[in-house]
């Protein structure tokens, strides 16, 4: 900042418009002609945006505005993802480190070792990283997201993370896994049939099924003979004493390398 008049020129504060943002040590005073630095750190949190912030000189004679725009930028990214994987398989990515100014250390990494095995090679011209992540095959369908940190040896941003994202299919598809039967009377009995396909095209044979509550749901005739697609022929008793009635079943299902629970839901009203 120059003092273009005849006059020093006093510099009372320096305010900045984010908390993010913090002018260092300037000089209390300028004197004409001269000029002055004032040092400007911008830390944003973990994230890559860009950014628009706003640093004003305060003086007697005025205040002054100056904007800073920029591009936040990270070592890593914020999301690994490892898209569909099915029910027992194993599954694996790449991804870079990169450090930003000063070339560093990673001291430690923190994950969930019972989910992935995680690797670092150093990249050749020693610019950062090649992480591989493997997956360890998982036990439970579902949405799998898991924090990975990244321990340096920068003292101004020691820690950085990441998440790996992964959907866990099943490798059974259920037709229906929530059937709803109407009205049932006391006494009576609802037929119904839940409809099971292998997703690998491996022969699937169902080895066990249980019912909650016990009394509520039963088998209409033997299992089905093993195949890639089942049909599993019920009953619904209901539950007495309930308005809304709900029986859940669960299939234990052998695809010939795993076996894997299948719940369906029934659902009824009691028409009394």
């Amino acid at each position: 900042m120059q003092n273009c008049s005849a006059v020093p020129i006093s510099i009372t504060n320096v305010l900045t418009s984010c908390g993010c943002t913090k002018a260092g040590e300037v000089a209390n005073e300028i004197a004409p002609g001269a000029s002055v630095e004032i040092p400007v750190t911008v830390r944003l949190p973990d994230e890559a945006r860009r950014f628009n912030e706003t640093v004003t000189v305060i003086t007697p004679a005025g205040s002054w505005p100056f904007s800073l725009r920029g591009e936040a930028v990270r070592p890593l990214p914020h999301q690994v993802d490892l898209g569909s994987v099915r029910l027992g398989e194993a599954a694996s990515a790449e991804f870079e480190f990169n450090w930003l100014e000063r070339r560093g250390k990673i001291i430690d990494t923190v994950f969930d070792r019972q989910v992935m095995h995680l690797e670092t090679q150093p990249k050749g011209d020693a610019s950062g990283f090649v992480c591989t992540i493997r997956l360890v095959p998982q036990t439970e369908p579902g949405i799998l997201n898991q924090r990975i940190e990244f321990v340096t040896d920068d003292p101004s941003t020691p820690r950085w993370t990441t998440r790996l994202h992964a959907k866990i299919l099943s490798r059974i598809e259920l037709a229906e896994s929530e059937i709803a039967l109407g009205k049932i009377a006391l006494g009576e009995r609802k037929p119904t049939t839940l409809r099971l396909s292998s997703t690998t095209g491996r022969t699937l044979a169902i080895r066990r099924v249980r019912f909650a509550p016990e009394n509520g749901a039963g088998l209409v005739g033997s299992l089905p003979t093993p195949a890639n697609d089942l049909e599993v022929g019920l009953e619904f008793y209901g539950v007495p004493g309930r308005k809304l009635m709900q029986v859940d079943v669960v299939l234990t299902v052998d695809d010939g390398e795993r076996e894997e629970d299948i719940t369906a839901h029934l659902y009824a009203l009691s028409a009394t």
